[in-house]
């Protein structure tokens, strides 16, 4: 499995395309490839809706025995290289919306200009560089699990932001550097759970740095923005928040690993760490994995009503991967979630349709068993 991994993320990686193919003669300016996944998801909890994300409008659990939406997705990716300077990518991704539809959305959308060999410039929709995966979270073939952890992109789950990065290649001793230094803004809108919600990041300012050592890689981002949280009955206003992050990855023919740790410094609600921690070994077309996530609010801000009796929320996963062939697995995943109060405070991968109705019985057994089986692929 180790080869198609990399050959993809290459791929995904915004330029990616042609550089995956560079020592392939061109034979077009243009290149189109595309991805996706076709999963079902059933909860042991019918209390709550088990989500990928807080922006789908619908789960496993209360709305569905059997859920497809949660894990499904077609996704398009269009790159042209007019030059050896210039490359234009633009990726459109259909999958459960916040308003319950599918339609396609932009996820990148972009002009990179390679200046130098080791200096590049993109301009438009980029990725949100702040985990070692972020460039490849989208596409299913590429990752180890099912999913990436929710409780990991809790406090700010946006995957794209709207404005400009620009990376520099240099290496110091034997370690190889890609820093990357990115401003711009962006605007989510929360699932059917959350009606008229909305999440606005704008003056977002950082950096991140993907260092290769030998066979891991190790990536350090830190992030300053300001957001606005957007609800009915809530009262608008900007506040500003700092996020780190710093997670590495690797990869065999053997064995697997892969880990991610956040901080964030949230004024308002308050300190919010979490990370996520997955391991594995391949043994020939199958990998299994086990992994466990946590999300804990470590502190209170004026946010929070009242203290929360339950502070975190946890995710263990023991898991399954079967190489069918080059483009195309399958995945057998079970999550067990335990989590509490804060399920409603900071909602993660458990959501509570009906205007949350079903919360006070869901607070008795704050805990679901998930199981999901999905076909991913490329081509």
């Amino acid at each position: 499995m180790r080869n198609p991994l990399r050959k993809l993320f290459c791929l995904v990686l915004l330029g990616g395309a042609s550089a995956a193919y560079a020592d392939e003669p061109a034979t077009s300016m243009f290149n189109f490839s595309g991805f996706g996944t076709l999963g079902v998801a059933h909860s042991s909890n019918k209390d709550a809706d088990f989500v990928n994300n807080v922006f789908e409008a619908h789960g496993a659990g209360q709305s569905a025995s059997l859920a497809a939406g949660v894990d499904s997705k077609l996704g398009l990716q269009l790159t042209a290289t007019p030059s050896e300077q210039i490359t234009g990518v633009v990726q459109a991704i259909a999958q459960q919306k916040w308003n319950g539809t599918y339609a396609p959305a932009l996820e990148w959308a972009n002009v990179a200009w390679q200046a130098t060999p080791d200096f590049d410039v993109r301009v438009g929709r980029v990725v949100w560089p702040m985990f070692v995966r972020s460039e490849s979270v989208n596409v299913g073939y590429s990752n180890f699990s099912i999913r990436a952890s929710g409780e990991l992109a809790a406090e700010m789950p946006n995957t794209h932001n709207d404005g400009v990065d620009a990376t520099y290649k240099f290496r110091t001793g034997s370690l190889a550097h890609a820093l990357t230094a990115f401003g711009g803004h962006s605007k989510v809108h929360y699932g059917d759970y959350f009606p008229n919600t909305t999440l606005d990041v704008t003056h977002i300012a950082g950096l991140s740095d993907m260092v290769d050592i030998g066979a891991v890689t190790v990536h350090l981002a830190a992030m300053h923005m300001q957001y606005v949280y957007t609800a009915p009955g809530v009262a608008p206003f900007p506040v500003k928040l700092p996020i780190y992050s710093l997670g590495a990855v690797y990869d065999s023919d053997t064995w697997y690993m892969l880990g991610d740790a956040q901080l964030a410094l949230d004024p308002y609600y308050g300190r919010m760490e979490s990370f996520s921690l997955l391991g594995g070994y391949h043994l020939g077309k199958f990998s299994p994995y086990l992994g466990y996530s946590q999300f804990k609010q470590a502190t209170f801000g004026p946010g929070v009503p009242a203290p929360l009796q339950t502070t975190t929320q946890s995710d263990t996963i023991l898991g399954v991967r079967w190489d069918v062939q080059t483009s195309v697995d399958v995945k057998l995943q079970l999550d067990s979630i335990r989590t509490g109060d804060v399920a409603g405070s900071f909602p993660i991968s458990l959501v509570f349709p009906n205007n949350g109705q079903q919360y006070a019985s869901f607070l008795t057994h704050p805990k679901a068993n998930v199981i999901s089986v999905v076909v991913d692929f490329v081509f």
